[in-house]
């Protein structure tokens, strides 16, 4: 269309004959109008958000897929209140109440702590743990708890695929299939 535009334009300059120049200078005002009325519709770009949230010790990252997806990569902190100090507040004045994944990579604290207070206070559609074998009695039961709200709880297997709009985090690595490695990741 801006080419268009432009053509006409040039065009319009050329011509000598009123008639014509007034038909083509309708035609450069109609697409002018068009692309300015259209560009709205048609642009419409969301770009991809990371928060990497300072939590202490522990890892908290938030990504906004363009199309709207939500998913944490670990909500832990180093204290149990992160959920409500630090979650809940961001999550509030972006308008956000559903999240569509939280990955735990370890079922250590430092990487759920704020798992129940979303539990508790957001719609969350699925959650991804690494490995059950480590999880303790409380992290047992904000799953549960998680599970009764319709939340689906999924354990992880290497090679296993999700899909969250455009973004498709894979898993790489569990723990348990090296021996030497002390780390479980997606």
């Amino acid at each position: 269309l801006i080419i268009m535009f432009y053509a006409c334009g040039f065009l319009l300059i050329e011509l000598k004959k009123g008639v014509h120049k007034l038909v083509l200078g309708g035609a450069v005002v109609f697409l002018f109008i068009a692309v300015l009325l259209l560009r709205p519709l048609t642009y419409n770009f969301h770009p991809l958000t990371l928060i990497f949230f300072d939590v202490g010790l522990g890892d908290a990252t938030f990504i906004e897929t363009p199309s709207g997806h939500r998913i944490f990569i670990d909500c832990g902190g180093d204290n149990l209140a992160v959920g409500e100090r630090i979650f809940l507040p961001y999550l509030r004045f972006r308008g956000i109440n559903s999240l569509d994944i939280i990955f735990i990579t370890h079922c250590h604290w430092v990487h759920y702590a704020g798992l129940e207070t979303l539990v508790k206070n957001v719609r969350v559609k699925q959650i991804v743990i690494n490995d059950m074998g480590d999880a303790d009695d409380e992290l047992r039961g904000i799953l549960k708890e998680a599970y009764y709200r319709g939340t689906m709880i999924t354990v992880a297997r290497p090679g296993q695929r999700f899909t969250a709009g455009e973004v498709h985090p894979t898993v790489i690595l569990r723990r348990e299939t090296t021996k030497n490695l002390k780390i479980g990741t997606f």
